[in-house]
């Protein structure tokens, strides 16, 4: 299987934002398939404990990631968990689930609007 996602910039077309949770941490990536990607991280030593919050289709995955990375800084005050960590966030104001995906959905939807419209001009 070709998957898309998992590592900065590979993950480019149509396919899934989604939000992981493990402890008071979020990733907010992209991939062609989620769930897979989820087994990826759980097989990292540490993450067993990861979940699925949320996924969202998207036109451009790479593009709508990096939109619902910044509403989730911007809007929710994450944090970046290290300078290396591209897509994991503390939560340093205890948001919760349902408002974090919320934000992560709005940013995609905002996004795949703005690309729609693009494609009706061109």
């Amino acid at each position: 299987m070709d998957m898309q996602g998992g590592a900065a910039g590979s993950a480019k077309g149509k396919g899934y934002v989604y939000c992981m949770k493990d402890g008071n941490q979020f990733k907010v990536g992209c991939s062609s398939d989620p769930k897979e990607r989820l087994k990826q991280i759980k097989a990292q030593k540490g993450r067993e404990k990861a979940k699925l919050l949320c996924k969202v289709k998207a036109r451009e995955m790479n593009r709508a990631e990096s939109a619902a990375q910044a509403r989730v800084k911007q809007n929710l005050g994450f944090e970046k968990r290290s300078a290396n960590a591209t897509d994991w966030f503390r939560n340093p104001n205890k948001q919760t689930k349902k408002k974090i995906t919320k934000e992560v959905r709005k940013a995609v939807y905002a996004h795949n609007k703005k690309q729609k419209q693009k494609r009706k001009q061109n």
